[in-house]
């Protein structure tokens, strides 16, 4: 496995060109959505020596097992009703740079298929985590694509935040009622943000001006609704209605087939380098692209040999 991901991230680059070149868009696809997230992975670090002499027996490169985020990503193809068609992987390191490694191959790979089909509409989900969005705004721009590109948050992750901020005054069983009205409020109006907001503002009494901080959840509601609004990323009626996603699922079930499954084993550690060699080939194999670019990677592989007379 080490071996053939170690050529894998040589040839990597010139195959993906090719895979996405030959990827079969499905008809019936209308848009393309892009997310990023993070994934906790359990990383070998060393580990400084205690003081004094060593007990007997004491490990010669002492290690550390540490949790480092990794990055996640994928580029989901979707029907007009906003249902997954195909799912493209991608996977990097805590130690690389997520530019270089994810970001730029998520943007060849939607321009590329963009090239063949310029009727697909683009949007980028992600959690409100601003490295993500910062991360995808750099190379993510309606003049790099030429096309305009709807920005949501996750309705599941604002809902999470909203359901904590209800319980600070209603009970669980009207909790669970509030927040499936609000739900469909925010599936079916473009205002119902705003409305979520101002009804969960008028329940602080603090002045409209003053900053609001952290540890309590209604505060911390009201400032993720607040900064989102500002983004314009919460207008999920919009979004229904062009038949676009509102749900990062893609990319929650990448972090657990790709990253989870493999990585998180008991008691299991990984080295940078060989973890890496380990995410690129998953993320391949669960792109359902395997045998296209094994074939690929063996041609790449091979040399020309000339018989001696």
């Amino acid at each position: 496995t080490q071996a053939m991901g170690a050529r894998w991230a040589e040839h990597r680059d010139d195959i993906e060109e090719v895979l996405i070149a030959r990827l079969r868009i499905p008809e019936e696809a209308t848009g393309i959505t892009v997310s990023l997230d993070r994934v906790a992975t359990p990383m070998e670090e060393p580990r400084k020596r205690p003081c004094g002499r060593p007990p007997k027996g004491a490990a010669k490169r002492p290690v550390a097992r540490v949790w480092r985020m990794s990055y996640c990503a994928t580029v989901t193809l979707h029907d007009a009703n906003g249902r997954s068609l195909h799912t493209l992987r991608y996977g990097a390191m805590p130690g690389c740079d997520p530019d270089a490694e994810v970001i730029v191959a998520l943007q060849n790979d939607v321009a590329a298929l963009r090239a063949r089909r310029p009727d697909l509409q683009v949007g980028l989900l992600c959690d409100g985590a601003v490295e993500m969005w910062n991360l995808l705004h750099g190379r993510f721009t309606e003049e790099l694509l030429e096309t305009a590109i709807r920005k949501l948050v996750d309705l599941w992750h604002l809902l999470q935040k909203v359901g904590k901020a209800l319980r600070t005054r209603y009970s669980e069983a009207r909790t669970a009622s509030e927040l499936r009205a609000w739900k469909l409020r925010l599936l079916n109006r473009s205002n119902a943000a705003t409305a979520l907001r101002d009804e969960l503002r008028s329940w602080l009494a603090v002045p409209e001006d003053e900053p609001l901080g952290e540890g309590d959840p209604l505060k911390e509601a009201v400032g993720f609704l607040t900064r989102q609004l500002r983004a314009d990323r919460l207008d999920y009626a919009a979004a229904r209605r062009a038949g676009q996603p509102v749900g990062s699922g893609p990319v929650e079930a990448s972090c657990k087939c790709v990253f989870n499954v493999r990585l998180k084993r008991s008691g299991a550690r990984w080295k940078e380098a060989s973890a890496g060699n380990v995410i690129n080939l998953r993320a391949t194999a669960l792109s359902h692209r395997w045998d296209e670019a094994m074939e690929l990677l063996h041609l790449a592989a091979r040399k020309e040999v000339r018989r001696a007379v």
